[in-house]
């Protein structure tokens, strides 16, 4: 796979290279129009560009041409015959992305699971857990894996908002014997969220280790996945609670601490005997080394997550990306994630 600079500096290399034929071309001008077109409908296929751009510009110049059409009916034609050109791309380029998610459907058939427990740390708070924690299930849930999101980031919990959910009852609830545990669980996107309110020193009482032990056993043959927010840091007795059977995923920035940080808590996970599947790389703006990070953190990194201002504006709206913008690279490389993770856990 090439990596992000030689892949901009290929489609530089094309884009003057066709240029260059364009300007040495002497047919006609109906022709070279053609000629353009295809080109983009070919480039969008290579490079994976969004098929809605070309349907956008067609509706923007069919606009134009209605409104030059009573001043200047050639300019308003011409504009006209570029919408036709640039529609007809986008219903293109849309129907090769249904025929090749339809394929990749029927041709990849995904292990069934029971009761597989993922946990999704961090080492330190903002580097982006709980949105790939409130994505990651939804892409789960897409590829319909019976999957509960719940959220055990008991100092600052926040799933319910990432997942656009207004709770009556929740986890603390059913903790401090207030509620049944169904009557905590939440539907959305395809998923079941089980929220949090915050509970100050929770885990400075033993009995409540026995109380997540027994949330896990009630809950864990009604799911494929429980996929499990947990605070930043070790979180050494959520780890002594839910047990060997837990899997680790780290979320981690590029930048050198944030790397350290995950490489501390994958030595304790380690040692509790706990399985750590690898790291998610998230808001990733620049070229990495991925063979460096890998040797020295010793562990595989199984997920690249862009910076992208749209996963922001998402989680403000409370709505998880991979719902709403499937087609950004942030959602498609989450939904790579997920189905790499069902094998890995099959």
């Amino acid at each position: 796979m090439l990596k992000k600079r030689e892949q901009e500096l290929l489609l530089a290399i094309t884009i003057v290279a066709f240029l260059i034929f364009m300007f040495a071309f002497r047919g006609n001008k109906e022709l070279k129009i053609l000629l353009i077109f295809a080109f983009y409908f070919f480039a969008s296929l290579i490079y994976d560009l969004d098929s809605r751009y070309p349907i956008i510009a067609a509706i923007f110049l069919l606009i134009s041409a209605a409104i030059v059409l009573s001043k200047n009916e050639e300019l308003a034609n011409n504009l006209a015959i570029y919408a036709y050109y640039f529609l007809v791309v986008g219903v293109a380029l849309q129907l090769v992305e249904y025929l090749r998610e339809h394929r990749e459907e029927e041709e990849e058939e995904l292990p069934e699971l029971r009761g597989k427990c993922i946990a999704i740390a961090s080492g330190k708070g903002g580097v982006g857990k709980t949105t790939i924690a409130s994505n990651l299930a939804v892409a789960l849930a897409k590829i319909e894996k019976r999957c509960i999101l719940i959220d055990f980031d008991f100092s600052m919990p926040n799933l319910d908002i990432a997942m656009g959910i207004k709770p009556e009852k929740n986890l603390k609830d059913f903790l401090f014997n207030n509620a049944e545990i169904e009557e905590c669980i939440y539907y959305a996107h395809g998923c079941d969220v089980l929220p949090t309110l915050p509970i100050p020193n929770f885990f400075k009482k033993e009995e409540n280790v026995g109380k997540l032990k027994e949330l896990i056993n009630k809950i864990k043959e009604k799911y494929e996945i429980l996929l499990m927010d947990f605070p930043p840091g070790s979180n050494i007795e959520l780890l002594e609670a839910i047990g060997r059977d837990m899997s680790l995923i780290l979320v981690t920035n590029p930048e050198k601490l944030s790397l350290l940080d995950s490489f501390n808590i994958a030595s304790i996970a380690r040692e509790k005997e706990n399985k750590v599947i690898g790291i998610i790389l998230n808001r990733v703006e620049e070229e990495i080394d991925v063979d460096s990070i890998e040797n020295e953190m010793g562990l595989p990194i199984i997920a690249l997550l862009p910076e992208d201002s749209m996963v922001r504006e998402s989680l403000n709206k409370e709505i998880p990306i991979v719902s709403e913008e499937p087609e950004r690279e942030f959602s498609r490389e989450i939904m790579k994630l997920a189905k790499f993770l069902v094998r890995v856990l099959s």
